[in-house]
């Protein structure tokens, strides 16, 4: 990274939600991180809307950060910074992240019975971490056939060209987030899809 005067960012969007053991620490935490800038957000462990996130970098950099951020959205609340940084403080998001994870954790094995039960032949892993699952479908076809059916009902699954480069014969997965949805929701997708 020194030699060739480069940066990286780690964005650390599921670290607290890893339910089967400790997810890997930060590269930031390790030697050699003034090039690491690390980034987060409080909109997954609060709640969606919060648009607060945070940065961990150089003196310098953070400025700079914050200086753009400041041109193209005016900041956020200092209100709202205030009144997370006193979450913070008082360990409220602390015992609120080890209750949603409870909680994520419990999903996510509901969310893998109603995949198994009603799509099932998909293949996917129990996913260690996140609110997400990587599901393989048969084809890139099949893919873009359940993502069009779900787009005409509202349903919000993410394409596989949001996770891929260029490679469309990599495209046939789809990405199915439970953290927002409800079991309900979800149930009733997974049963429209079966019967595609």
């Amino acid at each position: 990274l020194t030699q060739n005067n480069l940066m990286v960012i780690e964005d650390d969007y599921d670290s607290e939600f890893y339910y089967d053991h400790m997810p890997l620490p930060a590269l930031k935490a390790g030697a050699g991180q003034e090039k690491i800038i690390y980034s987060g957000t409080f909109s997954k462990t609060l709640f969606n809307s919060l648009r607060l996130g945070y940065l961990v970098a150089e003196a310098e950099l953070v400025q700079q950060m914050a200086s753009l951020h400041w041109s193209l959205s005016r900041g956020t609340s200092g209100l709202l910074q205030h009144w997370v940084a006193e979450l913070l403080a008082a360990g409220t998001v602390t015992k609120h992240i080890q209750r949603m994870r409870n909680v994520y954790c419990r999903k996510r094995e509901q969310v893998a019975e109603l995949l198994r039960k009603y799509c099932p032949h998909w293949r996917f892993t129990l996913p260690q971490g996140g609110v997400q699952f990587y599901i393989k479908v048969d084809s890139t076809e099949e893919a873009e056939a359940i993502v069009q059916h779900c787009q005409s009902r509202q349903i919000r699954i993410a394409r596989p060209a949001n996770y891929v480069m260029q490679d469309a014969t990599l495209m046939d997965f789809i990405v199915l987030g439970f953290g927002a949805a409800s079991l309900s929701d979800i149930e009733m997708a997974l049963k429209e899809i079966s019967s595609l």
